[in-house]
C-alpha cells in the first residue's frame, strides 16, 4: 500500500522514496502511477506488458493473475505442493528443504525423514 509522506516523498514496496527517484528498474522511466514489483524491483506497467515476468516453475511468461511465494512469481496452476502436486487449499504452505508443502504433506515428509527402519 502506497502512502504519501509529503509533497516530495512517499512509501512504496516498504521503502521511502523521493518522487523524483521512483523509476522503473528496467527502462529507468519515472513512475507516477501504477507499478509492479518483480523480485523486489519496481517495474512500470509498460515494461511488464512488453516483457512480462517468467513463472519460476515453467519459465513461461506470466500474463494473468499470479502468485508471489518464496521470492518468486508463479502461475497459479504452477505453484503446487512438492509432494502431492496439488494446489494449496488455504493459500498457506510450509517450506522443507526449499520446497513448498501443504500441511499434511509437510508432516508426512518430516516423519518420513525421521523414521529409521532397519
Amino acid at each position: 500500500m502506497d502512502e504519501t509522506v509529503n509533497n516530495h516523498g512517499f512509501i512504496a514496496n516498504n521503502h521511502l522514496w523521493h518522487c523524483d527517484h521512483f523509476h522503473c528498474s528496467r527502462c529507468k522511466a519515472n513512475i507516477t502511477r501504477e507499478y509492479y514489483i518483480d523480485n523486489g524491483n519496481v517495474v512500470c506497467v509498460t515494461c511488464m506488458l512488453v516483457r512480462p515476468m517468467p513463472c519460476h516453475k515453467c519459465g513461461s511468461a506470466i500474463h494473468e493473475t499470479y502468485l508471489e511465494a518464496m521470492g518468486y512469481c508463479w502461475h497459479q496452476k504452477c505453484f503446487l505442493c512438492y509432494r502431492c502436486q496439488k494446489p494449496f487449499p488455504s493459500a498457506k504452505y510450509w517450506l522443507l528443504n526449499g520446497h513448498p508443502y501443504d500441511i499434511d504433506c509437510y508432516w508426512g515428509a518430516r516423519l518420513d525423514a525421521q523414521c529409521f527402519i532397519n
